[in-house]
């Protein structure tokens, strides 16, 4: 991808890390609106890459459980990409969709629930970390699900109708190995 600064270190599940100039430009700007607040600044940086980086973790891992270790992973502006070698099955490519939505939430939710269940919020900076990691990085990966062009929704609603047809399949077989059982005897 033009335009990229590939980071030496740190890889993630093996990948290289690539950032975008254009979340590079868009950290600035987080910093220099936060700039009286220094702490809150660095925490919504932080948090802000976070929320596209824990995403194409997800799918780096799930398709590295799959044996297609990803190579690469981009982060830009808006959204990021993680590189593999494609899947052999449209079961195995909406399961590494699945991935980047499933880390993100299950990052989003605990953070959600402490903001509301615990005394958390009065923390210095508890409260952005939330804002970013919790409700932006929940309506996002929300948003993800959509099955639109170019989002993970397009491939990972695919899984569903597999594996009901699975299940059908192993409620199928068992019947016929009862009835079959019930004609030996």
């Amino acid at each position: 991808m033009r335009g990229c600064i590939t980071l030496r270190r740190p890889r993630i599940l093996g990948a290289r890390l690539h950032v975008h100039w254009s979340a590079l430009v868009a950290a600035g700007v987080l910093l220099g609106v936060l700039i009286r607040q220094p702490l809150h600044a660095f925490v919504a940086v932080a948090a802000y890459f976070l929320v596209i980086l824990l995403h194409e973790a997800g799918h780096a891992l799930v398709a590295r459980r799959l044996g297609y270790p990803a190579a690469d992973i981009y982060l830009t502006f808006i959204h990021g990409v993680c590189v593999y070698e494609q899947p052999g099955s449209v079961r195995e490519a909406a399961l590494v969709a699945w991935g980047g939505v499933l880390v993100q939430l299950a990052v989003a939710i605990p953070l959600i629930v402490l903001a509301q269940t615990t005394s958390l919020g009065a923390a210095p900076v508890f409260p952005v970390a939330v804002a970013i990691l919790g409700y932006m990085s929940l309506f996002i990966a929300l948003l993800n699900l959509a099955p639109a062009r170019g989002l993970d929704g397009a491939l990972a609603w695919k899984l569903v109708p597999i594996l009901l047809r699975d299940l059908r399949n192993r409620f199928t077989s068992k019947k016929k190995t009862k009835d079959l059982l019930r004609r030996i005897k």
